[in-house]
């Protein structure tokens, strides 16, 4: 609770059930708060991806899962834009995940630069980067928080009710001092695949560094959803 500049909480109604809990997947609510879980702690199995990306399983299927759970609000109108709710999706993808992707977005992590790697040595996949200054932070949390910060643009920024990506969207978020790219990258309807790096920095946990990879992978290229000059619905 020392991080400058981080949110202490998230303004809203408190929770009056279950549902209304959506930080963690089947978190219940206890006299107005949101109770995560119980949960194995992780053992460190890597079974789905290479082992030596120092990735865990746990940490790809809590990073997947995440996504998805996004994904299902935004597609059921549920998620909270700026003013009201988010359009329903006619046919948001379940993302997988791509052990592809998760070698692309590691390789990079290793560089500990706090920057987007280049189109080419992703084959023009979207990206996602979250640095956090926290050293040997915990990776799986790191995740986490990531994903909750990305997605929290939707509320701090908003996209309206035509949901189009345009240039226009980006000068109004960097005008207030936001962003709003990590989340329709996020939530890009036609993403099918996701794939992650999370690298312990000196001086700083480069979360994927949290650097995660979102691709329709058709070969021979890979379709990065926030490319410059589109202006597409965000709505599969």
């Amino acid at each position: 609770g020392h991080i400058d500049g981080m949110i202490l909480f998230e303004k809203g109604e408190a929770c009056r059930s279950g549902k209304d809990c959506i930080t963690y997947e089947d978190s219940s609510c206890y006299n107005h708060l949101c109770k995560k879980p119980e949960e194995e702690p992780d053992d460190g199995t890597s079974d789905i991806c290479d082992r030596n990306n120092e990735m865990t399983d746990k940490m790809r299927n809590r990073i997947l899962d995440l996504h998805n759970l996004y994904r299902s609000l935004v597609a059921k109108g549920e998620a909270e834009d700026k003013k009201g709710r988010t359009p329903k999706a006619a046919a948001m993808r379940k993302l997988k995940y791509s052990c592809e992707l998760e070698n692309t977005a590691v390789t990079h992590a290793r560089n500990c630069v706090s920057e987007h790697s280049g189109e080419e040595a992703r084959e023009g996949a979207g990206e996602n980067l979250y640095s956090i200054s926290v050293p040997n932070a915990d990776k799986l949390k790191t995740g986490e928080r990531a994903c909750r910060t990305w997605f929290s643009e939707l509320k701090q920024v908003g996209v309206g009710r035509k949901n189009l990506f345009t240039q226009k969207l980006l000068d109004h978020a960097k005008k207030i001092g936001e962003k709003i790219g990590h989340y329709t990258q996020m939530v890009w309807g036609t993403t099918e695949y996701i794939g992650c790096g999370i690298r312990n920095c000196p001086q700083q946990t480069l979360l994927l560094s949290s650097l995660c990879l979102e691709a329709v992978l058709k070969k021979p290229q890979l379709p990065n959803a926030n490319h410059s000059g589109h202006s597409e619905s965000i709505k599969a």
